[in-house]
């Protein structure tokens, strides 16, 4: 004899499986910019920790190539360096934006890293 099946559970799973990947697909969508911004970012630290054995126009160059590499747009590409006695100081800023369906909104990200030499 045959159990008599409501059915339910399956379109709620389909509802629950839909939910979910659009709240997926939206964190991917809204995650890469700042994923993109926080690797350029290491970048910038990881030139200024070795700018005791580089010029500014070595760093410049390197960073440059990370900002083309990661897509990042053309306003990335200009960067401060301002050497101290005992420090480095690296700094860009640029404007960027995510969309999720008909929603995009602007994002402003400040580069700021300072180390020591």
């Amino acid at each position: 004899m045959v159990a008599n099946r409501r059915g339910a559970t399956t379109g709620g799973c389909l509802v629950t499986m839909l939910i979910l990947g659009a709240a997926g697909y939206s964190a991917i969508q809204i995650g890469e910019p700042y994923y993109k911004f926080y690797q350029f970012k290491d970048a910038a630290q990881q030139e200024a920790r070795f700018a005791s054995l580089r010029s500014d126009d070595a760093i410049k160059r390197n960073l440059t190539a990370a900002a083309d590499t990661l897509g990042l747009p053309e306003a990335a590409y200009h960067f401060k360096i301002v050497r101290g006695p005992n420090a480095i100081h690296i700094q860009s800023s640029y404007d960027d934006s995510w969309t999720v369906g008909p929603y995009t909104r602007p994002v402003h990200y400040d580069l700021d890293v300072e180390d020591t030499l």
